[in-house]
């Protein structure tokens, strides 16, 4: 498991979890406090969690959301998730979830510290 904490100074503006398991991983939490929210937080969290799944061999990402919350449902569908099924009683046998999931083998492959000029930013220089 990852989890991200994201920091403006001293203050938390945002954390995500993320459970990596062999072929899949599951975003368990993120959450962005409200004055940070559309400022990209959220979506650099969810980058680098996916550039770690897919160097670990991992092709895709699932998660729930509550069915009510439009916002975040839009959030993930902008970034590539698909609404897979609702869940009636969800959330504490009361909310309905939906599931929704990414596959990261489509994007293109990652490339590795020391692979040359197309090595991400996220990566360490080679030594």
């Amino acid at each position: 498991a990852r989890l991200l904490v994201a920091t403006e100074g001293p203050r938390v503006v945002g954390f995500a979890l993320m459970k990596y398991l062999d072929e899949r991983a599951h975003l368990l939490l993120l959450a962005v406090a409200v004055p940070s929210r559309r400022s990209g937080v959220g979506r650099a969290m969810l980058d680098w969690l996916e550039k770690t799944a897919l160097v670990a061999g991992i092709g895709s990402i699932e998660l729930e959301v509550r069915a009510t919350n439009l916002g975040a449902r839009a959030f993930y569908r902008a970034l590539g998730f698909e609404e897979d099924a609702t869940v009636p009683g969800y959330y504490a046998g009361i909310e309905a979830g939906v599931r929704m999931h990414r596959d990261l083998w489509s994007l293109s492959p990652p490339t590795v510290a020391g692979d040359g000029p197309d090595q991400p930013a996220w990566l360490p220089p080679p030594p």
